[in-house]
């Protein structure tokens, strides 16, 4: 197999052997134009470097060879210069760890026009927390551009997973045009190119570490909610949802500060064993209501943890059930895109009806 014919079958390889989307396609295109642009660039350049350097400045006075040698000593600067960035664009840019297991959290819904002036409704907010302790952490908000931020509104507390950020969900949600006050908490622990709330991947070897981070963790956030629902005009208890170490914390929230929280929707999560058992406090609270979604081919979270999860917690009381996804990973497909619309959906009604 020749050159030309490796680099053509490289770019339309996936993982998992899918096709290519339009959007894939057209990545690849402009890799492929600036890499070949650029390596020509490196070629012409040498190309003159040398024809000044052997042949024009040889042939020439004293005066003109040491004119052209200094031509030729900035044309092999330019050389240099060009091959570096020709080098430097020979690999597309690893996108976010987030990013390259779950795809784009877009829910079903039909995208809502936004006027120039709605766009400034999409800049980031950043703002600070403290819970009873006195730790902070940051988060941003999102109201959709036609609803009132004023008004007393539903809360949605969203929690990214590993290497994830508030923008990776902003920037998706900002589609979904529903009378709720999204809060997105930032990791506190830099990731990669984003932020992790655990040290450590879930791992039996550290399930110790794991199980105590992740409890102080949800002890934090859980601290955190009295005082964000009093900041913002809320309507009712807040739904989380989490993806991947958002959805533990999820499941944490859900078995450990029931009063807090009405629903939660963990996908891609589980809970570990040892904290699947609820506090006395959590059990005398009314229980919050818990829908797992997971895909049945994750092999980052197997579906045995999220089915021994609902399980365990079932037994002790706390009311939760689990949607599995064929030829889903650990990722959020199409249709668990839209079982999280209805989701939401159904839970604003019943708030309303209450």
């Amino acid at each position: 197999m020749n050159g030309r014919a490796r680099l053509t079958r490289s770019l339309r390889a996936r993982p998992g052997g899918k096709r290519c989307t339009a959007a894939t396609r057209l990545a690849d295109a402009r890799f492929v134009a600036r890499f070949f642009t650029r390596f020509f660039t490196l070629f012409f350049t040498l190309f003159f470097a040398f024809f000044f350097t052997f042949f024009v400045a040889p042939s020439s006075g004293p005066e003109s060879s040491n004119k052209a040698m200094k031509l030729a000593r900035l044309l092999v600067a330019c050389a240099a210069l060009v091959g570096a960035m020709a080098i430097d664009s020979g690999q597309p840019r690893a996108a976010p760890v987030a990013e390259r297991v779950a795809p784009a959290l877009s829910l079903p819904v039909h995208p809502v026009a936004l006027a120039a002036d709605d766009e400034l409704a999409l800049a980031p907010a950043h703002e600070t927390v403290d819970d009873a302790g006195g730790a902070s952490l940051e988060y941003e908000t999102y109201v959709h551009p036609q609803v009132d931020a004023s008004a007393p509104l539903p809360m949605v507390i969203a929690l990214h997973g590993r290497g994830g950020s508030p923008t990776w969900f902003k920037r998706h949600i900002k589609e979904l045009p529903l009378p709720v006050r999204w809060i997105i908490p930032k990791a506190p622990q830099p990731f990669e190119r984003g932020y992790t709330w655990l040290s450590r991947a879930p791992h039996r070897s550290h399930r110790a570490i794991v199980v105590d981070e992740l409890t102080r963790a949800s002890d934090q956030l859980a601290g955190m909610i009295p005082t964000l629902t009093r900041e913002h005009p809320t309507r009712g208890r807040p739904i989380v949802v989490g993806f991947s170490q958002g959805a533990m914390l999820a499941w944490s929230l859900a078995v450990h500060h029931a009063d807090e929280i009405e629903l939660a929707v963990p996908i891609a999560g589980f809970l570990p064993a040892p904290m699947r058992r609820p506090s006395a406090r959590a059990r005398k609270a009314r229980q919050p209501r818990v829908i797992a979604l997971h895909g049945r081919g994750d092999r980052r979270i197997a579906l045995g943890a999220a089915k021994s999860t609902v399980k365990g917690v079932s037994r002790l009381g706390v009311p939760a059930e689990l949607r599995v996804y064929k030829n889903a990973g650990h990722q959020i497909t199409p249709r668990m895109r839209g079982e999280l619309h209805r989701i939401l959906n159904d839970a604003l009604a019943t708030s309303k009806g209450a």
